[in-house]
């Protein structure tokens, strides 16, 4: 157990990190500023997590995948290439090929080559070790950009003095792994991004189904919207990662692993957080992003609504991954985000930014009802 803590107190380390330069940007550049750098998130994290084709969980619950890791460093590198031009493809369309779009570009794929040695160790029973890593690095690497970010260091500067302490710490780690063989088998590689595109697919919907409010938001209520939801929805992604952070140390065995541990645990965490979030939102909104952000509050019930419901829908995903069935869940996501883009948008002109949570929770209900219909039976 107290492996598994540490490992989801480096993914804690790592959410208050992104939560830490959310709040930096908030407070350092305008709300329309701030939304520039939301709308780059909602574009590029999509593109990242499907060009990554979810491959550390896929190496996780593959057996034998140990002895294949050349070929998923390999994977890994060109996914990032087709990032990047997927990225300018879209970024153009939308109008924010900015300095914040490179940075954050930077950032992203220095966290995706991060994963490699990361998954690794994991899948060697070395855990506990590659947290403190993982920490390590995530001190780091956002320690660092949030210090130049607040002394105005510049936005391009900053993100990529950050970035290649990330990308030189990862080469260094990556040298240091024992037994590994370095040759490549590219039919292997090709038969990698096979068997992960649904995996890929899947999470690429799910953060597309994410990135959809900031998107509509863009084209009907304004960026200074965006920038009002995204510190909102900053709460509802550190509740996600914890979700995700906790399943995710239990995949190996997660069919093994009981109802208790699954579910009773992170459920418990959140009831006491939740509680403690719902009575001091005012107070904390103004404290870490300022007071230009406290519409933000009025937002609070559907946020901790959706994170409740967030948290069935990880488990369902979780389930399905230990199972193997991607492209059930590519499919299930697809109906869920279909669900979500037809109801958005007529939610927003009726209700503002309310209608972000209303909608989200809908397409949450749609999605956990059709991961119950489809779960597969051990």
């Amino acid at each position: 157990m107290p492996v598994k803590v540490i490992f989801i107190f480096s993914h804690a380390i790592l959410a208050l990190g992104n939560w830490l330069l959310l709040a930096t940007v908030a407070k350092s550049y305008t709300l329309t500023e701030a939304g520039d750098y939301n709308l780059v998130l909602a574009c590029l994290t999509p593109i990242f997590l499907f060009c990554s084709f979810h491959l550390k969980n896929y190496f996780l619950a593959k057996e034998g995948s140990e002895k294949n890791f050349s070929n998923f460093v390999l994977n890994r590198s060109l996914g990032v290439l087709i990032s990047l031009f997927s990225a300018i493809v879209v970024a153009s369309y939308m109008g924010v090929v900015n300095q914040f779009f490179w940075g954050v570009f930077l950032l992203k794929s220095s966290e995706v080559f991060f994963e490699l040695p990361f998954m690794f160790e994991h899948k060697s029973d070395r855990l506990g070790r590659t947290s403190f890593l993982h920490i390590l690095r995530s001190l780091l690497v956002y320690g660092t950009l949030i210090y130049l970010l607040a002394g105005e260091a510049g936005v391009l500067y900053s993100f990529s003095v950050a970035s290649l302490a990330s990308y030189i710490g990862t080469a260094i780690y990556l040298w240091k792994l024992k037994n590994i063989s370095w040759s490549f088998s590219y039919l292997e590689v090709f038969r990698l991004f096979k068997s992960t595109f649904w995996l890929g697919g899947s999470a690429s919907l799910l953060s597309l189904n994410v990135s959809l409010p900031r998107i509509f938001l863009a084209y009907t209520m304004g960026k200074e919207a965006i920038a009002i939801y995204s510190v909102s929805f900053a709460f509802y992604s550190i509740w996600q990662l914890f979700f995700n952070s906790y399943l995710n140390a239990i995949l190996p065995k997660f069919s093994q692993t009981g109802l208790k541990d699954k579910v009773i645990f992170p459920l418990a965490i959140f009831l006491v957080g939740s509680c403690v979030f719902y009575f001091f939102d005012d107070e904390i909104y103004s404290l870490v992003f300022g007071n230009d952000y406290l519409a933000a509050s009025e937002l609070t019930p559907g946020l901790l609504c959706s994170v409740f419901l967030s948290f069935f829908s990880s488990y369902f995903f979780y389930d399905f991954m230990s199972k193997g069935d991607f492209e059930v869940h590519f499919k299930l996501n697809l109906a869920a985000l279909g669900a979500h883009a037809i109801v958005l948008y007529p939610m927003i002109l009726m209700y503002g930014l309310k209608a972000c949570y209303y909608s989200w929770i809908a397409a949450l209900i749609v999605q956990c009802g059709l991961y119950w219909s489809k779960r597969p039976i051990s």
